[in-house]
């Protein structure tokens, strides 16, 4: 009976936690629902967007949550370095796309030909890619370096971008 208590207790407070949503300002991983939403607050605020590709009973996604991605949220600073958000590749889950367009999650994510979760993308206003994604969990060890080194890259590519749309051509 004790060894059954101790396994629930563990179990509680492992998973529950970390598959409820939260919001901007909150410390859990926000789950998006419209990415065309999501994409123009990080386009006013000239950030890439960090979108995890999960799965709700992806076990390297919870331990990618609980290990890396929620203390980035709660540590308050990746604030004025990216928006960070989660979709959910679920079967049933839909979402609007980053033209608005309603379609299901699963398609989205295969249309960025994700088929491993967590998958990582950086991606800009319009949707696309613009560093390397991080793909599964192999190890934690270093994983936060990688991270750090893709979202000061992808942090690069737009200010570059931005600069080069504001120079005159002579």
């Amino acid at each position: 009976m004790t060894f059954r208590l101790l396994l629930l207790y563990f179990w509680w407070t492992l998973f529950i936690p970390l598959q409820t949503q939260g919001n901007e300002t909150g410390d859990r991983v926000t789950a998006t629902t419209d990415l065309r939403a999501d994409s123009r607050l990080a386009a006013a605020k000239r950030l890439p967007l960090l979108l995890m590709v999960s799965q709700k009973d992806c076990v390297y996604c919870v331990l990618l949550k609980r290990e890396i991605i929620r203390p980035m949220v709660i540590s308050g600073e990746y604030v004025n370095k990216v928006v960070i958000r989660e979709m959910f590749m679920d079967a049933g889950v839909r979402v609007k796309d980053f033209d608005g367009k309603e379609t299901k999650a699963k398609d989205l994510a295969h249309r960025y030909k994700v088929f491993l979760t967590p998958t990582l993308l950086l991606l800009d206003a319009d949707g696309r890619e613009l560093t390397r994604r991080i793909v599964g969990v192999n190890s934690l060890d270093m994983y936060g370096v990688y991270l750090d080194e893709a979202i000061e890259d992808a942090l690069d590519r737009l200010r570059a971008r931005a600069g080069s749309d504001g120079q005159e051509h002579h």
